[in-house]
């Protein structure tokens, strides 16, 4: 199930890129996160699923997005490869070209874009944070991003094409992660379906 990481995780005009607030370049400069995450889906009718789970970082462009709750979904790349694995279904994906689009969230926390990639739109500061309004070449969407001062991010929220505000809640420490924590190999049994 492709849930909000694609979402993330239309070219864009060439002009109006100014020059991003502190907060967010240091957040595209941090070598690596560790950080826990609750993420609510609230649809057009008032609906919500929540989710929870870990998320960990490292650039350039490893990232490990695992749910724990309501069940376990995982969704890791080494830089190279993006696997979907979803142990319930028995199945591993194995995604060798993300859509841009669809991954732009995740491509801006990993690390894998400059500040010129970002356009700036609202800027607010509330209780020590920053808050963002803003969008990612290559995607149409608009985003809010809540930082702290040294770029850690807190929150990071979108409106789907469905009418659905889509919110990922973040506890986050700058650590580095280990290579290591990208790394994965379907296990035993496990049917891995390739998808260019």
């Amino acid at each position: 199930m492709k849930r909000w990481i694609w979402a993330l995780v239309c070219a864009w005009a060439g002009h109006g890129w100014a020059a991003p607030p502190a907060a967010l370049k240091k957040m595209l400069a941090l070598p690596g996160l560790a950080c826990r995450f609750a993420q609510t889906v609230e649809a057009a009718d008032g609906s919500r699923v929540r989710s929870e789970g870990r998320l960990w970082l490292r650039r350039p462009g490893m990232f490990r997005w695992e749910y724990e709750k309501p069940y376990a979904e995982l969704f890791v790349s080494d830089g190279r490869t993006v696997w979907h694995y979803e142990p319930d279904l028995m199945q591993a994906e194995r995604i060798r070209t993300l859509d841009p689009a669809s991954t732009a969230a995740l491509r801006m926390l990993a690390g894998q874009m400059q500040p010129g990639d970002v356009a700036v739109l609202a800027e607010k500061r509330r209780h020590g944070k920053v808050e963002l309004t803003l969008r990612i070449r290559g995607d149409a969407r608009v985003y809010r991003l809540v930082l702290k001062k040294d770029g850690v991010p807190v929150e990071v929220a979108h409106r789907g094409a469905m009418g659905e505000e889509n919110t990922v809640r973040l506890w986050c420490v700058k650590r580095v992660p280990g290579e290591a924590r990208f790394a994965f190999t379907p296990p035993e049994g496990v049917e891995v379906i390739e998808r260019e």
